[in-house]
């Protein structure tokens, strides 16, 4: 008999507190694009490229498909000669101005 009481009340127990669970509500989905390639403007942003932490110049909103053009003036430094723009900070890889933009990029 004891053993009937506990069942029926373990029983008793459980089914309140699953009356007591909200249901969860499934998140809507998100329009993000998953990938740079899905975006439908990139930025460009050109840095001066002197050690700052906040050395961007310049930073160009570019729809997709288009090529970004150099900034009106290039940059300046003390007892340093603006070369060109480079996709990388050792200045080892020319930007070329000629190719469409395709994803968020730093010159």
């Amino acid at each position: 008999m004891k053993k009937k009481l506990l069942t029926a009340t373990l029983l008793f127990v459980a089914l309140g507190l699953s009356a007591c669970v909200q249901p969860v509500e499934k998140s809507k989905p998100v329009d993000v694009p998953s990938s740079s390639e899905e975006a439908s403007t990139f930025t460009v942003s050109f840095h001066k490229n002197d050690g700052t932490k906040d050395d961007i110049i310049e930073t160009v909103t570019v729809n997709k498909g288009e090529k970004v053009s150099k900034p009106a003036s290039d940059p300046t430094r003390e007892g340093f000669v603006f070369k060109d723009w480079y996709k990388d900070a050792d200045a080892t890889n020319l930007y070329d101005f000629n190719k469409v933009v395709n994803k968020n990029t730093n010159l």
